[in-house]
This record gives C-alpha cells, structure tokens and sequence, in this order.
C-alpha cells in the first residue's frame, strides 16, 4: 500500500498498484497517474504501534534537513513495505 501526501493542496491518497493478474479490474477504485521525480527514502523498520509513532519525527527530520531540497509540487510518499517496514520518500530537486 502506498499513501501520496499533495502537501499543497492538503490531499491525501491511499493506493495500491494494479497488477497484470487484476485483468484491468479497479475494483471500483478511481486510477490516477503521477508525475515521476528524484526522491530521498528513509526507512523505518520497528513493530506496530511504535512504527506508527515514528512517522511524524521521521518527515519532521526529512523535511528540517533537505527542505531547501524539497519539490514541493510533487507528493510525498509512504511505502508501506510489510507490517513492519515503513518507507518515507521526499521528493527533491535533481541533485548532481
């Protein structure tokens, strides 16, 4: 499952990818497409509710670190991985 956080416009989607084996059946769910870009991950590995904990601190570290980095008209994004595993992804401005 993936969250996409449009800070600009305070929206904020829950997705899943669609598989070949879904035979193009979105299962009611509306499809969008979003522009691509250069992202920064951070993982966070810890058990429930501890993982859920760590979030806020986690974008709050990205963001007070790279924000002059930030591309701020694309959407942040969680990954979630596994029960466990959470990734955090920033999108920035192409670094050389």
């Amino acid at each position: 499952m993936y969250g996409f956080d449009y800070s600009n416009s305070n929206i904020y989607r829950v997705c899943s990818l669609v598989l070949d084996e879904d035979n193009g059946e979105n299962f009611g769910l509306k499809q969008f497409d979003f522009e691509g870009g250069v992202y920064i991950r951070l993982r966070l590995k810890f058990n429930p509710p501890e993982l859920y904990e760590k979030i806020g601190p986690a974008y709050d570290f990205l963001i007070r670190n790279y924000e002059e980095s930030i591309e701020w008209s694309l959407p942040m994004i969680e990954h979630y991985k596994a029960k466990n595993i959470l990734d955090i992804m920033i999108p920035i401005t192409k670094v050389d």
